[in-house]
């Protein structure tokens, strides 16, 4: 089961499967920031948002102005920006016939009067304490890249939570230290 805000996002903010009423997402609710157009609710779970992060351009306020399209297998959420300037978002969520799956898409739209260049990104909290392990593909050949990793100013490098080797990335979800 997914569950979505109605009027805030697009945001899908508790995934559960069957039988079990724990949330897979992280939710937080009450987390925030205040930015020049108004106050940024981060709220958890799983969001559409445009790289780079830049004021005016990717961080808007997107509480409110939410529509809501229902179809026979799901449901796309839609936000436009209040002024006729900056990047409608939706997420559509479609449930796929007879098998446990879902299929999202995102799409980004500029409504601002010039061009702006942007990376769709979708982003899913997961709640504090668990691992995720990003392997490394093995055996390649070639002077190619294999995958990027980005670091943002505020990373440590010798952060204990982030552990790179010859077979894959590791982050721990840890509670307490910076970011």
């Amino acid at each position: 089961r997914l569950e979505y805000l109605a009027d805030t996002g697009p945001r899908i903010v508790r995934l559960f499967l069957r039988d079990n009423p724990r949330n897979l997402f992280g939710e937080f609710p009450d987390v925030g920031w205040e930015i020049d157009e108004g106050y940024f609710h981060l709220f958890g779970g799983h969001r559409l948002w445009a790289a780079p992060e830049k004021p005016g351009v990717s961080y808007l306020p997107d509480v409110g102005g939410l529509t809501i399209r229902e179809f026979p297998s799901g449901v796309e959420m839609v936000w436009e920006p209040k002024k006729d300037a900056g990047l409608a978002k939706s997420i559509r969520i479609e449930l796929i016939e007879q098998r446990p799956m879902v299929q999202i898409v995102h799409t980004i739209i500029n409504h601002f009067d010039h061009q702006v260049r942007v990376a769709p990104w979708g982003i899913t909290v997961f709640p504090l304490g668990g691992s995720a392990y990003l392997p490394s593909r093995q055996n390649m050949i070639g002077s190619e890249p294999e995958s990027n990793l980005v670091l943002w100013p505020y990373s440590h490098r010798k952060d204990p939570r982030l552990a790179l080797n010859s077979v894959g990335i590791k982050v721990k979800a840890k509670e307490g230290l910076p970011p």
